[in-house]
Parts: C-alpha cells; structure tokens; sequence
C-alpha cells in the first residue's frame, strides 16, 4: 500500500510540474480583471455596437468608443433615467427604462420613446428574433411583441 507521505516524499517530477503549474497558473488567474468604469451607479445590461460598448444603469445609458477606458452619460431623449436592458439590432439600439422602451438610431446620441401599448411597470429583458422584438416586464406583466421595430406593442 502507497500512502500519501511515501509519494511526497520521493522526488517525484510530475508531481513537482503539478504543484508549480497549480502555484503559477492560480496566482495568475487573478490578474485578468481589472475595474475599467468611471461611474459608480450599478450596471443591469450591456451590449455592444462595433466599437461603441453600452452599459444600461439607474443612472441611464453610457458609452464607452475606447474599450471601457472612459465613459459618457447618453441620455438625451432618454427620460426614464434607468436602463434596465439593451437590445442592438443593425443601428437600432434600443434601450428598456422604468416605463417604456427607448430607441437610438445614432449610436445612443438621442433617443425616442417607442411604446405604444407597452403596459410595463419595468422593461427588464429585451429580446429579438427576425422583425420580432418581446420585452419582458419585471414585475409580472408578462411579455410584449413589437413587429414594427418597437413603434406598437401588444401583449
């Protein structure tokens, strides 16, 4: 029978390659995050449109056009102040706030209100699926569909 201090004991090369591997590979895992945003409001969504990264917060929607080094407020048009979801298609960018769904042609520089018959205490899922767009309310409304790039939704 081996026991566990008889395999330690003996200089055992593969077992040293292990150990170091584990030591190195741990203490480097670590490092591969680091904190890239300036604002400090919490962030529910983000997407990404070519080089533009969007993060949806309470505070609204930012932008960053530099990999998340610096980051802007975009919240022109944008009146519900809280970005709970994102959504990009193509160059539509639209944005799910506290009461209705937002839409940015232009890369988040003003946005339009686009919820006729959106219901919603909170918009905090979109999805999409061909000219289909559902946006899911967060406090039991269920979900809403819009086929015309979010202009009219129904239940």
């Amino acid at each position: 029978m081996i026991s566990f201090k008889s395999i330690t004991m003996k200089k055992n090369p593969f077992f040293l390659c292990i150990f170091s591997y584990l030591l190195i590979g741990i203490s480097f895992s670590y490092a591969q995050w680091q904190q890239s945003s300036s604002f400090t409001s919490n962030v529910w969504a983000m997407a990404v449109n070519g080089n533009n990264i969007f993060a949806g917060t309470f505070g609204g929607v930012y932008r960053s056009s530099d990999n998340g080094g610096s980051w802007a407020l975009y919240n022109n048009g944008f009146t519900d102040g809280q970005a709970f979801s994102l959504l990009i298609n193509g160059n539509n960018i639209f944005a799910g706030g506290s009461n209705d769904v937002f839409l940015s042609k232009n890369n988040g520089v003003s946005w339009i209100a686009v919820s006729n018959g959106l219901n919603t205490g909170s918009v905090s899922s979109l999805a999409i699926s061909g000219n289909n767009i559902f946006a899911g309310d967060a406090f039991g409304g269920g979900v809403f569909l819009s086929t015309d790039t979010g202009t009219n939704w129904t239940a």
